[in-house]
């Protein structure tokens, strides 16, 4: 068997339809490769969709259900029961473009690579049950090929979706996801450290990046829900911060430390979007400056890096900036200038 498709599964009865299809119009022959479907215990009627398509089609989807763990362990329960040579990761609320998969595999596979890094697109749906008929015919070209190390320092985003992976290497280095919020990032740096002998990028944009799901973390405004949110990716940010220092190579380590102050900088978004007190904000934060504080001297830092922190920084002197600061940040930061300084999402053709 050629590919193995990881699906988690967690309440998202409303979207689960709409990525199955998409996941069964891949061109992909049943023999070549398999839909394993984890329900990490689901309560929704998730569980009802999924008989329903395993079903209809028995060669090519496969459930396995387990009590709730969350979708770090739910990826792990789908990597033991994967039987492809490659392996790739979907989240429920996203799709991948028809026949993306096959071109893939076609164009791209070709000397067994450790992993092939491939594009995606960012998409706001007004229905999420109805997979859209687009038109267009899925392309791409291989931008270039080289080796983990160096790779890592040349890719902005740390998704484990968008990628190809191969299950023998993941195997004999034992790498696994842990359990924790933003686990993609711990699991890529792994997989990057461990020196992957091949990889290959393409512009081959299949992914569909959902926005619009308004339960997703990212645009929670839950008070209790983020903190909780922002412990985790602290622990998330030390660990790569000790994979930056323990490197010996410069382009690993530095790509590491960019990696960083990119979760850092998503921790101050989201601490500016929830409803809190500056004096909440302030002790929520400080966390996380003091442990980054010795990572970036000003010496190291981009001109935008220096601008984001100078807002962060102003923004705790008084009450009268944090306001200031915050209006700012949610109605003209976010929406305008953040999307032009930000690595291009959409394509990866300027890499």
């Amino acid at each position: 068997m050629l590919l193995s498709v990881i699906l988690p599964i967690y309440n998202v009865e409303k979207f689960l339809p709409r990525c199955l299809e998409s996941l069964l119009r891949q061109g992909l022959e049943s023999g070549l490769y398999e839909i394993i479907c984890v329900n990490d215990g689901s309560p929704d009627g998730s569980a009802r969709i999924l008989e329903a398509y395993k079903s209809k089609y028995p060669d090519i989807i496969r459930v396995v259900t387990q009590e709730n763990q969350g979708l770090g362990p739910a990826r792990n329960t789908g990597m033991k029961e994967a039987r492809g040579t490659y392996i790739t990761f979907v989240d429920s609320d996203d799709y991948v473009l028809d026949g993306g998969y096959a071109y893939l595999c076609e164009h791209f596979l070709e000397g067994e690579p450790d992993l092939v890094v491939f594009g995606y697109r960012m998409v706001w749906s007004r229905d999420f049950s109805v997979l859209p008929q687009l038109e267009e015919k899925v392309t791409g070209k291989m931008l270039f090929e080289t080796n983990g190390l160096n790779a890592y320092s040349r890719i902005d985003w740390m998704t484990a979706w968008g990628k190809l992976y191969k299950q023998s290497f993941l195997k004999k280095h034992d790498i696994q996801f842990v359990p924790v919020v933003s686990e993609d990032e711990i699991f890529n740096a792994e997989v990057f450290g461990c020196n992957p002998s091949s990889v290959r990028y393409t512009d081959c944009n299949i992914y569909c990046y959902e926005q619009g799901n308004s339960t997703s973390i990212m645009h929670a405004k839950d008070k209790a829900r983020v903190c909780k949110y922002m412990g985790e990716l602290l622990n998330n940010m030390e660990v790569l911060a000790q994979y930056g220092l323990l490197s010996s190579h410069p382009d690993f380590s530095n790509a590491i430390n960019k990696k960083v102050f990119s979760m850092y900088r998503r921790f101050h978004k989201m601490s500016y979007l929830v409803e809190m007190s500056r004096e909440e904000w302030r002790e929520l934060v400080e966390g996380v400056d003091a442990s980054v504080r010795n990572l970036y001297t000003l010496k190291n830092k981009s001109k935008v890096q220096r601008m984001i922190i100078f807002l962060y920084r102003m923004s705790s002197c008084s009450c009268l900036s944090y306001l200031v600061v915050r209006f700012f940040y949610r109605n003209l930061f976010v929406r305008f200038i953040l999307p032009r300084i930000s690595p291009v999402q959409d394509s990866m053709s300027d890499k």
